[in-house]
C-alpha cells in the first residue's frame, strides 16, 4: 500500500501510552488462552449432555479473530451442522468488551425441522428470562444492538405473531447473553441455556 509523502501522521496521547505499553499484548495472549479453556470446559460439558440425550449433530469448532466490528471474538460451535444453507448450531461467543452469548441459530433445512416444534414452545420462549430474537435479515451478525436482536417479548406478543414471525424467515436466532465479569459461572450458565433450547429441538 503507497501512502502519499504530503500524509501527516500524528498520534493521540492515548494511541502513544499503547504504543509504549509492552503488557498489554502479554495479558492480551493470557486473556485468549483463557477464554478458549473456557470454551473448551463448556464443550466437554455439552458433550456429556448430548451423549445421554443421543443427539446426531456433533461438529465441533473453536474459532477466534481480531476484527468483528473492530474488536476480538471467540466462537465455540458446538453442538452444530453446517451445510451450504441449512444451519443447526448452539453458538457460545465471547465478544471482547462486551459480552458472553448462548445462541440457538436454525436455518434452511433444520428450521423447517424444527418449525412446529418452536411454534408449539411459545409459552416457554415467552416466559424464558433474558431471551433475545434476532430481528435482523442477516443471520451473520451477533451485536445486540436493537437492528439486530430486540427482547423476545418485545417482537412477539402472542403465539400466532410468533407463528406469523416464523413463515416468513429463512433462519431463526434465539440468544441469551451474559455479562464478561461473570466469566466463572460461563460453563454452568451454558449447559443451562442449552438444555433449555434442548426442549425445543
Amino acid at each position: 500500500m503507497l501512502v502519499d509523502s504530503e500524509t501527516k501522521i500524528t498520534f493521540s496521547k492515548h494511541e502513544l501510552v499503547c504504543l509504549q505499553d509492552t503488557d498489554f499484548l502479554l495479558i492480551k495472549r493470557a486473556i485468549d488462552k483463557k477464554v478458549q479453556t473456557l470454551l473448551l470446559k463448556l464443550a466437554s460439558e455439552l458433550a456429556n449432555e448430548l451423549s445421554a440425550l443421543h443427539f446426531a449433530p456433533v461438529r465441533t469448532k473453536i474459532s477466534k479473530g481480531e476484527n468483528y466490528r473492530g474488536l476480538p471474538y471467540w466462537v465455540l460451535d458446538y453442538p452444530a451442522s453446517f451445510a451450504k444453507d441449512d444451519v443447526f448450531a448452539y453458538r457460545t461467543i465471547c465478544r471482547w468488551g462486551h459480552e458472553f452469548s448462548f445462541t440457538l441459530h436454525l436455518a434452511g433445512a433444520f428450521l423447517d425441522d424444527h418449525k412446529a416444534a418452536l411454534i408449539a414452545s411459545y409459552d416457554k420462549l415467552a416466559l424464558t428470562s433474558g431471551l433475545y430474537l434476532c430481528v435482523n435479515t442477516t443471520q451473520w451478525e451477533h451485536h445486540f444492538e436493537h437492528d439486530n436482536y430486540r427482547l423476545f417479548n418485545e417482537v412477539v406478543v402472542d403465539a400466532n405473531e410468533w407463528k406469523r414471525f416464523l413463515s416468513g424467515r429463512d433462519f431463526v436466532k434465539l440468544a441469551i447473553k451474559m455479562p464478561l465479569d461473570e466469566w466463572d459461572g460461563v460453563v454452568e450458565r451454558g449447559v443451562k441455556v442449552w438444555r433449555g433450547f434442548s426442549k425445543i429441538v
